[in-house]
């Protein structure tokens, strides 16, 4: 029903440096990936807000997508895939673009700006803005970085509570 991407990653590397520990992979590589999904979570945002202007934003001027809107989950698998997706269920639409047609009788009716307005179908184009966010990210080395970063982190705690 929601928008989504589906992200995989190869988890070869992970294992090696956690050798010797007695750190899990699956709880590492799902943080590891919420690190960087948190990127494309900004990104999604900056994306969003620059396809649409303060006319689609609420009254108050915020946009109507924040990063509240969109969420993360990694696979409960051992193929540490994980998915990034909207909160949203209008986003669907305007990533991927929709036609609207009357479910009953031969047209639409509904009002803008004052003025009522009848047509057979309204199309609404397709502007994404998740796919080229995590396209962004992933294939960039903003995902590695952010990885490198939270392994790291977590590898510190890790020594740290053994004392070393």
């Amino acid at each position: 029903m929601f928008e989504f991407q589906k992200i995989t990653v190869d988890s070869k590397e992970v294992e090696e440096k956690l050798k010797g520990t007695t750190l899990r992979m699956p709880s590492i590589a799902k943080k590891m990936m919420h690190a960087a999904n948190r990127i494309v979570k900004k990104q999604a945002v900056a994306n969003a807000r620059s396809l649409y202007t303060k006319r689609n934003s609420k009254p108050d001027g915020r946009s109507f997508l924040r990063i509240g809107a969109f969420k993360d989950t990694a696979s409960k698998t051992q193929d540490f895939t994980s998915f990034v997706s909207s909160r949203r269920f209008y986003t669907r639409f305007l990533e991927k673009g929709a036609e609207i047609k009357p479910r009953k009788g031969r047209y639409l009716h509904f009002k803008i700006n004052g003025e009522w307005k009848t047509v057979s179908s309204v199309t609404i184009p397709a502007k994404p803005f998740l796919g080229p966010a995590v396209t962004a990210v992933w294939e960039s080395e903003q995902s590695l970085q952010a990885m490198n970063t939270e392994l790291q982190r977590q590898l510190t705690l890790y020594w740290q509570k053994q004392g070393a």
